[in-house]
């Protein structure tokens, strides 16, 4: 994980920071940043985060969180929540529609406190 401070951007003593993590096919994995993001950006790497088609049905891999609000599409569920130190990935074991924590697939994202 990797961390910057941008004069200005956030607000005095806010942090943006970036990392990488793997799926592990379960339904929910927590990543652990060591203090409570504000937001989170997720996306599968070499994809665009949203929804996209996966054999005929579609299915949402990331998006961004806000505190408060969670990376989420009607009727497919939430891919991304922020939680105590750190953030919540999910995945659809039955019907594959929130890919966020597919086994063995690279994620990168970026956050700010």
């Amino acid at each position: 994980m990797g961390k910057c401070i941008l004069g200005g951007h956030p607000p005095v003593g806010g942090q943006i920071g970036y990392g990488t993590y793997t799926g592990n096919g379960a339904a929910s994995q927590f990543i652990s940043l060591g203090v409570t993001p504000k937001w989170v950006l997720v996306l599968e790497d070499g994809y665009a985060t949203g929804i996209w088609n996966v054999s005929g049905l579609m299915a949402i891999a990331g998006g961004l969180a806000i505190s408060g609000k969670p990376a989420s599409a009607p009727s497919y569920g939430t891919s991304v929540s922020i939680a105590s130190n750190g953030f919540q990935v999910y995945y659809d074991t039955q019907n594959y529609r929130v890919q966020a924590n597919t086994s063995s697939t690279s994620y990168s994202y970026i956050y700010g406190t």
